[in-house]
């Protein structure tokens, strides 16, 4: 569940872990919100893309793209470590 934090501040909070593991910050520079994710096994957070065409009061539009974004993020992650482990068993 996405909570406001400030006007340019949204946290994605995962009740079940009990930690924050998305932030979307407004950069009033670039005029978009920046998306980062929270490291795996780790206590900081990595920048993980720009949400372009957005504007600072789109909150429920940023919201949905951000989640299809880190779906989308876990799921090339997953696509790559899957291709290593069957390197791995190659090699066996």
């Amino acid at each position: 569940m996405w909570t406001i934090k400030s006007d340019e501040r949204l946290e994605l909070y995962d009740e079940e872990e009990d930690e924050v593991i998305a932030i979307l910050l407004w950069d009033e520079r670039f005029l978009n919100w920046k998306l980062y994710y929270r490291y795996t096994g780790g206590s900081g957070y990595a920048y993980l893309d720009s949400m372009e065409g957005f504007g600072k009061l789109d909150i429920e539009p940023v919201e949905m793209a951000a989640v299809e974004t880190i779906i989308d993020y876990c799921k090339e992650k997953a696509n790559l470590w899957e291709g290593r482990a069957e390197d791995m068993e190659a090699m066996l």
